[in-house]
């Protein structure tokens, strides 16, 4: 998925997130709360650059994408055109980083689990929803 659908499907998950937490939270930290799973939503993702980082050997992917910002975003299906289908060691690599912050969030706060939990399985079901063509 683009980096803006993720983001939109960001939003109604971790509204539901900040739901479930509010009693446990301040305004300021439902806000902070907020603003993370919006942005863990979108970038869980760079962890595709470290997969491109594995296949091509070097750190032109990402050296490309942060030289160019705005093309990134504009023609993200065009950034690994140079490399093989990762879309198993795509969902793999969200599978391991995502539970290893599930894990390390959960130790520091109950609430903070609970906002990396269902942020980052609601993006692995958007993602193979996508890869199934079902959406």
């Amino acid at each position: 998925m683009r980096s803006s659908e993720h983001f939109a499907a960001s939003v109604p998950v971790t509204t539901l997130a900040l739901v479930l937490v509010r009693k446990r939270c301040s305004r300021t930290r439902l806000a902070l709360f907020g603003i993370y799973g919006l942005a863990l939503g979108v970038f869980i993702d760079l962890d595709h650059f470290l997969l491109a980082r594995i296949y091509a050997g070097d750190w032109h992917h990402l050296i490309d994408a942060l030289t160019d910002p705005i093309e990134a975003f504009v023609e993200q299906e065009a950034i690994f055109d140079d490399i093989r289908d990762m879309t198993r060691q795509r969902l793999l690599s969200h599978v391991l980083v995502g539970g290893t912050l599930v894990g390390l969030t959960r130790r520091l706060s109950r609430p903070w689990g609970i906002v990396t939990a269902l942020v980052l399985y609601w993006h692995l079901v958007c993602d193979l929803l996508r890869d199934n063509r079902i959406v």
